[in-house]
């Protein structure tokens, strides 16, 4: 039993690999019909969050130029699908610790059952996912506070956001001066129309600047999606108990 669990992770890691480093389709929907079928479960579906705030930050990133638009859509491009596989990976496995994690499954059950009549449970689809009463919003707290105390964990979901980052998404913005399409900029002198290209160059040094700031505002949405998923995890193993 224990060696089917470690030949199943070994699996689960290598399946992640090639989805995040090799884009590989094949690899994530033969992850995601390994968990579905572990875990007995049909929900697992991320909100892509991360690209979400990222654009708010490309906004802020880029206030002081007159380019702004463009810098902003030019990365959003050129790093949304990669952001969302990597989003989807750390989903996937937050989801798994919390589905796993016997001890908070049994707490958030115990909350359940003094809340909610055991006849209804068996006819529930979700549980506190987002609508949480008083009972769960105890247990969910602790949880949180768990999550930011279980350093092992959390070191682990940020070492795959770090170690992705710097493999995929770095190179990505040190190349921006390569993939920003030229503005064309229009003069009018004397009723001449004349076209000059805007200079839209950027240092290695502000590169390494956004660069930071992306990978800072990716950590922190990791993180955030880390603890939904866990959450969620939780939750979905509780209902499977009743259904």
């Amino acid at each position: 039993m224990i060696q089917e669990a470690k030949n199943s992770m070994t699996l689960q890691k290598g399946l992640e690999y090639r989805f995040l480093y090799h884009d590989d389709p094949t690899s994530i929907h033969l992850l995601l019909d390994l968990l579905e079928n572990d875990m007995k479960i049909k929900r697992l579906k991320p909100k892509y969050m991360c690209m979400k705030s990222l654009k708010r930050s490309l906004g802020r990133i880029f206030a002081h130029r007159e380019d702004k638009h463009e810098m902003a859509s030019a990365i959003y491009k050129s790093i949304n699908n990669d952001i969302n596989r990597l989003e989807l990976a750390i989903y996937l496995e937050s989801y798994a610790f919390g589905y796993k994690d016997l001890q908070w499954v049994n707490m958030l059950e115990a909350a359940a059952i003094k809340s909610i009549p055991i006849e209804e449970l068996y006819n529930r689809n979700v549980l506190f996912h987002t609508n949480i009463n008083n009972e769960a919003m105890v247990v969910k707290n602790r949880l949180l506070v768990y999550l930011d105390a279980d350093k092992e964990k959390g070191k682990r979901i940020k070492k795959i956001a770090y170690t992705y980052c710097e493999r995929v998404i770095k190179d990505k913005i040190f190349a921006l001066n390569n993939t920003v399409d030229r503005q064309l900029a229009f003069d009018l002198n004397q009723s001449i129309i004349k076209i000059k290209e805007e200079d839209s160059y950027i240092s290695r040094q502000e590169l390494g600047k956004i660069y930071g700031r992306i990978y800072m505002s990716c950590i922190k949405s990791m993180y955030r999606i880390y603890k939904e998923a866990y959450w969620f995890g939780i939750n979905d193993k509780v209902i499977s108990r009743y259904s």
